[in-house]
């Protein structure tokens, strides 16, 4: 049994199925009441990234896991007892997490409903100046 008092998590190995989804699994109770399918900020050592936050049962308390991938953007290694930080992703920084996600589904939509806003925008401008110029044909 893991001492999980200290408020400090052990690094695992997240499971092949979650591998490449930019996810992190920590236990309900220990990730600061950010609630599962969030996008958190997780931070450890003065180090901070972006994951799609998920659950881990009662008998893993005291876990985190992670892929190689996100190990390595925390810097953090497999085994190691840290103290991590969670907190809910703003709009922009869910945004700015799906626009560079490794799950190929999610970016490209991300990207997609980017570029719609940006041409909705540039839509709207014409469309704003096309009235302006029809109401003040003389300028």
């Amino acid at each position: 049994m893991t001492n999980h008092m200290d408020g400090k998590l052990t690094v695992h190995q997240l499971r092949y199925v979650d591998v490449y989804t930019n996810a992190i699994r920590v236990h309900e109770d220990e990730r600061n009441g950010v609630r599962e399918s969030k996008i958190c900020k997780v931070s450890v050592n003065g180090v901070s990234d972006f994951f799609a936050m998920r659950g881990l049962p009662d008998k893993e308390r005291g876990s985190v896991r992670l892929d190689e991938i996100g190990r390595d953007r925390l810097k953090v290694k497999r085994g190691e007892r840290l103290s991590f930080t969670f907190r809910e992703a703003c709009a922009f920084e869910a945004l700015c997490w799906a626009a560079k996600t490794s799950q190929p589904g999610a970016r490209i939509a991300t990207w997609i409903a980017i570029w719609s806003g940006v041409f909705g925008i540039v839509g709207l401008g014409l469309g704003v100046w096309a009235i302006w110029i029809a109401l003040h044909p003389c300028l």
